[in-house]
């Protein structure tokens, strides 16, 4: 997703139509999320959860 389409309304449409998002932060693959793991909750736990490591 560009930074442009990074809105909660785009996260929603995203989940809508897909059964696989891959979930990248800073540039660098962060997790794969399928089937009932692709929700916004769970993208954002993701990039949230990644922060926290690079963080550290």
């Amino acid at each position: 997703m560009s930074r442009s389409s990074s809105s909660p309304a785009s996260w929603r449409e995203l989940v809508a139509y897909s059964s696989r998002v891959i979930v990248l932060r800073d540039r660098a693959h962060v997790a794969e999320l399928a089937g009932e793991r692709v929700t916004t909750a769970d993208i954002v736990e993701v990039i949230a959860a990644s922060g926290e490591r690079s963080a550290s």
